[in-house]
């Protein structure tokens, strides 16, 4: 019998020592600080003046109410990061990490050059 799993995959560090067979989720439980401010520090710094900033400054100008625009945002924000935290984990189940970094990169060259040579 596999043993009991903690919430996301997550198994207690007594649970995973029983079983040699678990993936990336299946580690410690405790909070990983550097893996936590790397991934804060990225995306706080990719969404600075991107669309989504931009449309919210656009929304609380328009509608004078920063409030709802706010709590909006954060919403939408959430469900989409755990969209792509849910999806990712599925793919590095079934992909090795080392090919969806060779395809991410390959992706964001390709948007790049579409960019640049689009209208």
């Amino acid at each position: 019998m596999p043993p009991k799993k903690t919430g996301w995959g997550l198994r207690s560090e007594l649970e995973r020592n029983d079983s040699a067979d678990y993936s990336g989720w299946e580690r410690e439980t405790k909070m990983d600080w550097k893996i936590f401010l790397t991934t804060f520090g990225t995306i706080f710094l990719a969404e600075l003046g991107d669309k989504t900033q931009l449309a919210a400054i656009l929304m609380t100008s328009k509608t004078g109410r920063p409030l709802p625009v706010f709590v909006g945002a954060v919403v939408a924000l959430s469900l989409v990061t755990a969209i792509g935290v849910v999806f990712g984990e599925g793919l590095i189940s079934v992909i090795p990490q080392t090919i969806l970094k060779k395809v991410a990169a390959l992706a964001f060259i390709l948007i790049g050059i579409w960019m640049f040579f689009g209208k």
